[in-house]
């Protein structure tokens, strides 16, 4: 299963060229600008469910919570976030 791995390595090693050379550091490199790629986005999401989140919150807290109804709405929106 990592058979090839090893032999990339070992022909690397012994067969040295500029060309794998720049393939591997280009592979590195693309490899790590999608990761990046990745964690920017996965974080403005998550950074936007909970701005998303608290306008809800803050929403709630106008409600009046002396009317039972409002009340039962109230628990139910803090019970799902």
């Amino acid at each position: 299963m990592i058979q090839p791995f090893f032999d990339f390595i070992e022909k690397f090693a012994t067969d040295f060229s500029w060309r794998r050379l720049i393939i591997l550091f280009s592979l590195i490199f693309i490899l790590g600008f999608v990761y990046f790629l990745y964690e920017s986005q996965t974080a403005t999401s998550q950074l936007s469910k909970y701005e998303r989140s608290i306008e809800i919150i803050k929403q709630a807290e106008l409600i009046n919570p002396t009317d039972s109804n409002a009340r039962k709405i109230i628990t139910n929106i803090f019970r799902s976030q």
